[in-house]
């Protein structure tokens, strides 16, 4: 007895303990309490679900058979669209042929634009060249016909010239000099060709050039 009333006595296993466990015992009947009633009202609406379930079970019903009509139709369509898929993808391997024939055309008709462009613009420069060309030869044959002009009252010129050379020159020449007019114009040659070395008379600084002439005056000379 003792033993038990020193335990009794113990601040965490006496009465302390006991009065802590009556306080939790009394919060969990309580609990229970609430739980008893939430149960309650939770039955009521189990049952009443259960009226729901059960009106939905035969809509669910009415609905499987209508679904099973439905799966019927949509197998016979299956049938028919599966029947269409393969027209249907025949039809686009003859597009998808035509399309390879059509994108091939398109690339040929692609390389011949670029060509007939390329050679429009070379025609254009041709002709471009062509016109430039005719221009200069229009100038050309413009010049041409000044330069035969020039060229006709040059040798007209020309002509007269000789005549006259050959009236106030030679033939005066002949007069002068007979058969001897040859040796005449070598010495002169050879007379020149010696005064052409000769350039100073005094002398010339380095780097400087220089240019002699000798005048003679002599008796004129008469013709008999």
């Amino acid at each position: 007895m003792y033993q038990g009333l020193v335990q009794l006595n113990d601040t965490q296993a006496g009465v302390p303990a006991l009065a802590a466990g009556a306080a939790q015992l009394k919060a969990g009947t309580e609990a229970a309490v609430v739980g008893t009633k939430e149960l309650e009202e939770g039955a009521v609406t189990l049952n009443q679900g259960a009226d729901v379930l059960k009106a939905g079970t035969a809509e669910l019903k009415d609905g499987t058979g209508k679904l099973i009509e439905g799966t019927e139709k949509l197998d016979t369509g299956a049938t028919a669209l599966k029947d269409g898929a393969g027209k249907l993808d025949d039809g686009a391997k003859e597009l998808r042929d035509g399309a390879n024939e059509l994108g091939d055309g398109a690339e040929e008709l692609d390389d011949g634009a670029g060509k007939l462009q390329d050679g429009t613009v070379e025609l254009d420069d041709g002709v471009q060249e062509l016109k430039d060309g005719a221009e200069e030869l229009d100038d050309g044959v413009a010049e041409l016909v000044d330069g035969t002009i020039e060229l006709d009252d040059g040798a007209l010129k020309l002509k007269d010239g000789m005549i006259e050379f050959d009236e106030e020159g030679i033939s005066k020449l002949t007069d002068l000099f007979g058969d001897k007019v040859q040796k005449v114009i070598d010495r002169m040659d050879a007379l020149k060709n010696i005064g052409s070395g000769y350039n100073t008379f005094s002398g010339l600084q380095e780097g400087m050039k220089g240019n002699v002439r000798f005048i003679y005056k002599t008796d004129g000379v008469k013709v008999e």
